[in-house]
């Protein structure tokens, strides 16, 4: 990917290429087709300009106009794998309801894999890879038996074996014994994938977990002899071994090959850069974590306290999931156990604060503050009385409005009866109205409220004064869109709206973004994590009478 964008760059120009790239992560197609037509006139043997004036038709759903641009830039750029590709899929959108050019244009498809196939090698069988979804059945099984027999280290190779893996690992996620069986089979059959990494902290965790401690350490050591200079072996084999709760220096010593290792270290070949930017700021700090520990279960403190000290002088930004209240924890232990209570205690309630992704050390130093206290004081309130905190303080109360029963994922709040209380949306499909602050009465029959949504929003579409819905739906068949009558009930709209997205549905945002005093609405799509691509979001103008284009 790095040399792709470095071609357009050198093509278009870097002033030319952040403008197009604004313009695509804005979604504004049109502006990228304006602003690409006259580069492409002034440069013809622009392939990049090609694409993504091509992709920006595409993603308008202009498929013919598309399929027109791509058929023109892969006769001209033969070798420009993407330009096939987004021919062939333009073509097929076009075409999808059209029975007879559907089947002519997947002989054509057929007939380009066969030649792809002839030539076999790693180029050629990626592209024929990414042409499965058009191809007859007989065909994906040939193309990834080949790309696993030729090239299985390779991007495709990867992304493959990496399909094969978690989709047996799923259906026995919870099953231990099962998954040890599996994860043997897959290590004996893909020798050298950059996937045995994973394999083998599945299976290593899933004996920890069945206390097959014969095996485990059998494992653990033959991981360690294939990958000597794999930085996160040796810190996943260190906190292992420090979870057994009995091998803390050989912890100790694999702690230190890693933090003598880390420097050299370098992203394994097809890892993601996405997720290689979420692994990596973590291996120095948490090298130093396990040192720590390996030292605290040792009794030698002061080397402890050293290493939880370097483990605290690093920040996690907010794209990272990591955070400092293990080593806070850790160091609150350190502390408690060293004489100094008052600072231990402020270490923990620093844990408690900050948090972790996986709510496993705050219970932790919520139970070491409760060893210190007992039940001689409070102990939420006396940590706000020593760090100070003058902000608000809440108090469940979801019992008393009737909510204890309820489940839901995605909440919205606003008045839709105007009665000057906020009224609660669950999930997009279940309405409660405020009862004057003292409870939520579930109203989602009588509203008119229905389907099968995954959240939804409040927003005044028509500027009648009252809250209408929009929810993004599971049914696949376009959003919901519900106008508020003013009497309590709402009128599904979604046939005028026509709001419709074929794609998985993550997030909802409603704004007036050309100040025509309308809301407009955005929708945002997931990713296919498995092909390290995002799904495209969209953008709806509100014209006003629930119509959107």
């Amino acid at each position: 990917m790095k040399f792709i964008l470095f071609l357009l760059i050198f093509q278009v120009g870097d002033k030319d290429f952040k403008k197009i790239s604004y313009f695509f992560k804005t979604h504004q197609f049109d502006s990228s087709i304006f602003y690409l037509n006259p580069l492409l006139k002034k440069n013809s043997q622009d392939s990049f300009g090609y694409l993504y004036l091509g992709k920006s038709y595409l993603f308008k759903k202009d498929y013919k106009k598309a399929k027109e641009i791509f058929l023109v830039a892969k006769n001209k750029f033969l070798s420009f794998d993407s330009l096939h590709y987004y021919y062939f899929f333009s073509a097929f959108k076009e075409w999808e309801k059209d029975t007879i050019k559907l089947r002519n244009l997947k002989k054509e498809i057929n007939n380009f894999v066969d030649s792809l196939l002839n030539n076999a090698d790693e180029k050629s069988l990626s592209l024929a890879y990414r042409l499965i979804d058009f191809l007859d059945t007989n065909y994906p099984q040939k193309i990834v038996a080949l790309i696993l027999e030729k090239f299985p280290e390779s991007k495709i190779g990867y992304q493959i074996i990496g399909n094969i893996f978690y989709d047996s690992l799923y259906p026995i996620w919870y099953n231990d014994t099962l998954k040890i069986e599996y994860l043997k089979r897959f290590l004996e059959k893909f020798k050298t994938t950059e996937w045995r990494f994973n394999a083998y902290q599945f299976l290593l965790t899933s004996l920890y977990n069945l206390k097959n401690y014969q095996d485990l350490f059998f494992f653990t050591e033959k991981m360690v002899k294939e990958m000597p200079k794999d930085v996160r072996a040796l810190n996943f084999v260190a906190s292992l071994y420090l979870r057994c709760e009995t091998l803390f220096a050989k912890s100790l010593e694999y702690s230190f090959w890693a933090l003598s290792s880390i420097k050299n270290f370098k992203k394994p070949k097809n890892l993601p850069e996405e997720q290689w930017q979420l692994i990596f700021p973590k291996l120095l700090p948490d090298i130093f974590f396990n040192i720590a520990r390996s030292y605290y279960y040792q009794k030698k403190y002061l080397l402890a306290e050293k290493y939880i000290k370097k483990a605290l002088k690093f920040e996690f930004d907010v794209d990272n999931d990591a955070t400092k209240a293990p080593y806070y924890y850790y160091s609150g232990l350190i502390k408690e156990k060293t004489g100094r209570i008052k600072a231990a205690i402020k270490d923990y309630g620093k844990t408690l604060i900050i948090g972790d992704v996986n709510n496993f050390y705050p219970p932790k130093a919520e139970s070491a503050l409760k060893r210190i206290f007992g039940d001689t004081i409070e102990i939420v309130s006396y940590l706000r009385k020593i760090f100070k905190y003058r902000g608000p303080i809440f108090t469940d109360i979801t019992k008393e409005v009737g909510l204890e029963k309820e489940k839901g994922g995605r909440v919205a709040f606003g008045d839709f009866d105007n009665d000057g209380y906020e009224d609660l949306l669950l999930n997009g499909s279940r309405l409660f109205k405020n009862d004057s602050g003292r409870r939520f009465l579930d109203k989602t029959k009588e509203s008119g409220i229905y389907g099968n949504n995954n959240g939804g929003l409040f927003a005044d579409l028509n500027n009648d004064g009252y809250l209408d819905i929009v929810c993004l739906s599971n049914e696949k068949k376009g959003e919901k869109v519900f106008k508020n009558n003013g009497d309590g009930t709402f009128t599904d709209m979604s046939e005028i709206a026509k709001i419709y997205d074929d794609y998985p549905s993550e997030g909802l945002g409603m704004g007036d973004i050309d100040n025509d005093g309308l809301l407009d609405i955005y929708i945002a799509n997931y990713e296919i994590w498995e092909e390290h691509k995002y799904l495209p979001d969209f953008l709806y103008k509100n014209l006003g009478d629930f119509k959107f284009v």
